[in-house]
């Protein structure tokens, strides 16, 4: 029988709970549950005791997996102490093993990240890297009930939102993360682990108090339970609770922003006079702007920006909030352009770009065969090309002869005349010629100086394909 929730519960009260048939009946009912079926296991194994025990009870219950060991480089001779326990580990149980290096304290200091968070940060980006090469993976963690308790402290402490209340899940999606020993208590594993006899290395850190982390595991929750011998079980029974009703408040505000924005060319639309004037504002807007990387404390940057200058705009580690007239425009940076220069030796030709296929192709035809073409497609008398080409973002002072004026236009006028917003400028790509003479403003329009007439004899037909457009 598979656990329900009040049995997970009990385990917090039953130091007995954590044995190998109990943790695998549990392992089961969470794939089940949340419908995994993983065509890799990974294991993240530190070596210290915790994912120690985690990886015993996967070989106990047969479960087939490799190992992750990230180097932090943080501990000097006691990193690699642990790096080599885990290696030998891994030859010990016939295990494949993945090892990975990171500077965390130069990454601390360039993105201005205290060490815990940058550790995070790394470790999560190589997750993130792993699960996108294998999306059918799954990476496990040995975080345990009392890493729960920790964190939904902590965020309280913050001032956090529910949103961090709820602290850790049993599963995370976005990074293809599972948690088996969530709900086991920290004591419930030391028992364990000494009744097998395991070994395991101690992390040296962890005795330390500097980190605040450290202060609420040592001082805050045995103080806590010195005044309230189930505070660990009550904590445990308030976080489920608050996930409860986290993911019954997620599904009325998906329903709600699902109303409230549009999707137009990748970018999220918002209507400022409809955003500004939410009841709640506070809580609606957490939910709507967190999936982005916008933290509560940044929330009146938002409102400033509701009334600041058009094209001003607030960034954050992934997104950016544009300012664009009556609306909020919401960027993800990893969608900006990227500043090179493509030349264009041959044709034909395709040349990849951030946002779809540049195709260019020569054609025999003449003026009266010819299918005009608009927007992702345009043909040009091929006489007046000489090679190279080149493809690149627009700059400032860039301009053209818009076909049909018959006279030059800087390219900035012309995108304010379309009312064009920043992102959208940004994403704007030129086809020119070695001279920087404009051929093709990408999307949009053709230069008088390169049209097909009735002299025309050979043509060039020039296209993109958008990323999004292809099957």
């Amino acid at each position: 029988m598979l656990c329900t929730i009040r049995q997970l519960q009990s385990a917090f009260l039953n130091n007995s709970m954590l044995n190998i048939e109990h943790f695998k009946t549990h392992f089961e009912f969470l794939l089940k549950n949340h419908k995994l079926k993983p065509s890799l296991v990974y294991v993240a194994m530190s070596g210290g005791m915790d994912s120690t025990c985690l990886a015993f009870l996967l070989l106990a219950i047969k479960q087939p997996f490799m190992i992750l060991h990230l180097n932090f480089n943080l501990r000097g001779e006691e990193s690699y102490r642990d790096e080599t326990f885990v290696l030998n580990f891994s030859k010990k149980n016939q295990l494949p093993i993945l090892i990975e290096h990171v500077d965390t304290a130069n990454f601390s200091n360039q993105n201005k990240l205290g060490v815990q968070e940058a550790a995070r940060t790394l470790r999560n980006n190589w997750f993130k890297d792993i699960i996108t090469k294998d999306k059918d993976a799954l990476i496990l963690t040995a975080h345990h009930g009392n890493d729960a308790i920790e964190t939904f402290l902590f965020n309280a402490l913050r001032g956090s939102s529910i949103h961090g209340l709820k602290s850790i899940t049993p599963y995370q999606k976005d990074f293809k993360i599972l948690r088996p020993l969530l709900c086991y208590t920290k004591t419930q594993i030391e028992h364990f682990v000494q009744n097998k006899n395991l070994d395991y290395v101690i992390d040296s850190s962890n005795r330390e108090d500097y980190y605040s982390r450290n202060k609420i595991r040592h001082n805050l929750v045995p103080l806590l339970s010195d005044m309230n011998p189930k505070a660990i079980n009550n904590l445990t029974q308030t976080i489920q609770h608050l996930q409860q009703q986290h993911d019954i408040l997620n599904h009325y505000f998906k329903i709600f922003w699902d109303k409230m924005f549009i999707i137009e060319n990748s970018l999220i639309k918002v209507p400022i006079l409809k955003w500004k004037n939410l009841r709640w504002f506070e809580s609606y807007t957490l939910y709507f702007v967190q999936p982005f990387g916008l933290k509560a404390a940044q929330l009146p940057e938002l409102v400033k920006l509701f009334d600041a200058a058009n094209s001003a705009f607030i960034q954050t580690e992934t997104h950016r909030f544009i300012k664009n007239r009556s609306f909020i425009l919401i960027e993800a940076l990893h969608e900006n352009q990227c500043k090179t220069m493509n030349f264009i030796e041959v044709l034909p030709t395709i040349v990849k770009l951030p946002f779809g296929e540049f195709k260019a192709d020569h054609y025999l035809k003449t003026y009266d065969t010819i299918d005009f073409k608009t927007g992702q497609e345009q043909y040009i008398d091929a006489t007046h090309l000489e090679l190279p080409l080149i493809l690149r973002p627009w700059k400032q002072g860039d301009y053209f002869y818009p076909i049909g004026l018959n006279k030059k236009k800087k390219l900035s006028k012309y995108f304010k005349d379309l009312k064009l917003s920043l992102p959208e400028k940004e994403q704007v790509w030129v086809l020119t010629t070695s001279q920087n003479k404009i051929i093709w403003v990408l999307n949009y329009r053709l230069d008088e100086r390169f049209k097909i007439t009735l002299k025309t004899k050979k043509v060039v037909l020039l296209s993109i394909e958008l990323y999004s457009k292809i099957k």
